[in-house]
């Protein structure tokens, strides 16, 4: 599961043509929302990238991001869900695909509305999807939050 959800990321998210189908499927959803911290943090441990990229884990009070660099294309990945403790399950997801500044189309309300259509289509009613545009630095992206419409 660890190696098809950064190849589905991949897959995915290329310049110019992002789309939210197969970001995060709801099996991947659903196993990240059983983990409570502790469990996710020896998970994103063993996460590695199919394809060669390289893999790098950010440790936070709410859980370790883990991101995932191509350096022949520019473009990232990341991933993490956000904890208040550790023994509940993550509150939300975030997932993001990162590009060269100037590479991704407009974020505009209509692109916006569709990543979100898209991976709510995929997650269905159990999950609520944002989408969101991110600039960091050099790169800009796209984040979807997903939320537990219905926490257990």
């Amino acid at each position: 599961m660890v190696r098809r959800l950064f190849a589905a990321l991949c897959a995915v998210f290329a310049p110019m043509t992002v789309s939210a189908e197969n970001i995060v499927s709801k099996a991947d959803a659903d196993h990240i929302f059983s983990l409570n911290r502790p469990a996710w943090e020896a998970y994103a441990e063993r996460m590695i990238h199919p394809d060669g990229w390289k893999v790098q884990r950010s440790r936070h009070d709410t859980g370790t991001a883990v991101t995932a660099f191509d350096e022949k294309t520019n473009t990232g990945l990341s991933i993490q869900p956000l904890y208040h403790d550790d023994v509940n399950p993550p509150d939300e997801l975030i997932v993001g695909s990162f590009y060269p500044k100037g590479t991704l189309q407009p974020f505009t309300p209509e692109f916006k509305k569709k990543l979100e259509l898209g991976a709510q289509e995929d997650l269905g009613s159990d999950y609520s999807v944002s989408a969101s545009h991110a600039d960091v630095s050099s790169w800009e992206g796209i984040e979807l939050t997903v939320v537990r419409a219905n926490p257990r």
